[in-house]
């Protein structure tokens, strides 16, 4: 029994991988379709993972799904999200270019400051060098 159970275990195994090839091979005619030239990865699920991730680097899409219709969600949700990267990075370079502004600002206040000091401190510190006045001087 434990024999006849392991090869079943197999054919499963086996049954699943052609099932994610041909889903894999899907995606992948749909996206060139729509001109995204990335290859896509189907795994299982796992927990602590996120359920897809673009990999552009590496020219891919990995997917993790239990069921064909979750790996179909998780690629619409990919492809939207891919369309919609180079509008968010006009929201990154804006908040770039006002965090470099504000930088330079601060610096240059930051700057004057310094100077206003170094006028100041020299000015306080011969004051405070000079003995005190009696109350009648004041």
């Amino acid at each position: 029994m434990p024999v006849l159970q392991e090869r079943v275990r197999g054919e499963v195994r086996a049954r699943r991988r052609l099932m994610r090839a041909d889903v894999e091979k899907r995606m992948e005619r749909i996206l060139r379709q729509l001109g995204i030239g990335l290859k896509v990865e189907l795994r299982p699920p796992s927990e602590g993972l996120p359920k897809a991730e673009l990999k552009l680097e590496e020219g891919r899409i990995v997917i993790r799904a239990a069921n064909e219709a979750e790996a179909w969600s998780s690629l619409i949700h990919e492809v939207v999200e891919l369309r919609l990267r180079p509008i968010l990075s006009l929201y990154r370079e804006v908040v770039n270019a006002l965090i470099g502004f504000v930088e330079a600002e601060a610096y240059r206040r930051k700057e004057q400051a310094i100077e206003q000091i170094s006028r100041d401190l020299p000015k306080l510190i011969e004051e405070a060098k000079k003995p005190p006045r009696s109350d009648e001087e004041s």
